[in-house]
């Protein structure tokens, strides 16, 4: 799965935009990707880590993150990116849970991680780590796990969610291309260890388009390098659109023509923020997208009839996507908790049986806990989580 890398594009093509943030910028084409994650493949097998063992990383957004990412599932291992925002303590939980043999991060990040697990830094001695020369990434099962992502743990300790090398392939190849032409530009300021930021880079690298990369979210780091790179494709929270849509002087000063789609996920939006992206962004195709960490970024398309979406709405079931609304035990037509099936489901919560007992059906639908509505053309709107009512 670290090997979904667009190989349709030239070698010399721009895959990534390092954005630093405080002036500097690193460019990376495809064969620097190839070579580097094959590198820190290579160098991780060589420290004696073996088929399924898991590697944490606790960082900012930065090309090695990504490169780490790639390279960890391309020598047969399990990548773990852990929430750094999360206390020290909930982060070594995170560290032990997942029986982490290392943590790769930054030197402002690595201090959280409990000091009874390896550790190798990006700002001081991650070169030590790349061995550089020729490398085949190793073959796979497709049920084998090829990264766990914790949920926020907003209710009790954070869950891992285990996902195999089938789900998120699956997930990849599921993307529609979206509505521009090879070689754009997406940006990607949400953290890399939530399913947002990720499966955008996955999906860019994927396609053979270039992801520019910011270390985190600030308004002007925003708007100024999605100016500067031309980036055609924004991809947010919507939080994040809605903060960028208060500065009109900050928007003034910064040309976003290139700017041809808008996609906003991971929390409900409002008819008003849609009214503003458009206004600001009069040529953009502004979608809303839905997903979960437990079973991946594909849920929603296009009406099969070309009948419109509601604005408001995240769309018609995807063909390959089998959805049903639930209420008091019965599957309903109108509004009910949404539950689905797909190829990127999650394999299981890690070390919680019960829980996932709880989370999946019988029949192996994934219960997802949010409450939608369903229209008379088959359009699905988010209405509440179940447990908020």
């Amino acid at each position: 799965q670290g090997d979904a890398i667009s190989r349709d594009v030239p070698a010399d093509s721009l895959a990534l935009i390092d954005d630093g943030g405080n002036g500097t910028e690193r460019r990376y084409t495809y064969a620097d990707i190839r070579r580097l994650s094959g590198a820190i493949a290579r160098g991780l097998l060589k420290r004696g880590l073996v088929r399924g063992d898991r590697v944490a990383i606790l960082s900012a957004n930065r090309a090695e993150f990504l490169l780490t990412f790639l390279g960890t599932m391309q020598a047969g291992l399990v990548s773990v990116p852990v929430n750094y925002k999360l206390p020290a303590e909930t982060v070594g939980y995170v560290v032990g849970d997942c029986d982490a043999k290392l943590v790769i991060g930054d030197d402002t990040r690595l201090p959280l991680a409990p000091d009874n697990v390896s550790k190798i830094s990006f700002d001081r001695d991650f070169s030590a780590l790349l061995d550089e020369g020729p490398f085949t990434p190793i073959a796979m099962r497709p049920e084998e796990p090829a990264m766990f992502l914790y949920t926020s743990g907003s209710t009790g300790r954070p869950k891992g969610v285990v996902l195999s090398h089938y789900s998120h392939l699956w997930a990849i190849s599921q993307r529609m291309r979206r509505p521009v032409p090879i070689g754009q530009r997406s940006l990607v300021a949400a953290p890399l260890y939530h399913m947002n930021g990720l499966a955008m880079s996955q999906t860019t690298l994927s396609h053979g388009d270039t992801v520019v990369l910011l270390p985190q979210f600030t308004t002007r780091g925003y708007v100024e390098a999605a100016a500067r790179h031309r980036v055609a494709f924004l991809t947010s929270v919507p939080t994040m659109i809605a903060m960028i849509l208060r500065e009109p002087d900050l928007l003034a000063k910064n040309d976003l023509s290139a700017v041809e789609a808008v996609r906003m996920g991971s929390a409900p939006i409002t008819q008003s923020l849609i009214d503003q992206v458009r206004k600001t962004f009069p040529k953009a195709q502004i979608s809303n997208g839905y997903g979960t960490t437990e079973a991946g970024p594909v849920v929603f398309g296009p009406h099969p009839k070309g009948i419109a979406q509601p604005e408001l709405s995240t769309g018609y079931p995807h063909p390959d996507v089998a959805l049903r609304l639930v209420r008091d035990g019965r599957e309903v037509q109108d509004e009910g908790v949404l539950e689905m099936k797909c190829g990127a489901l999650m394999t299981h919560y890690h070390k919680l049986p019960e829980v996932t007992a709880k989370a999946m059906t019988p029949d192996g639908y994934y219960r997802t806990g949010d409450v939608f509505r369903r229209d008379e053309n088959g359009n699905y709107s988010f209405v509440s989580r179940a447990d908020d009512i």
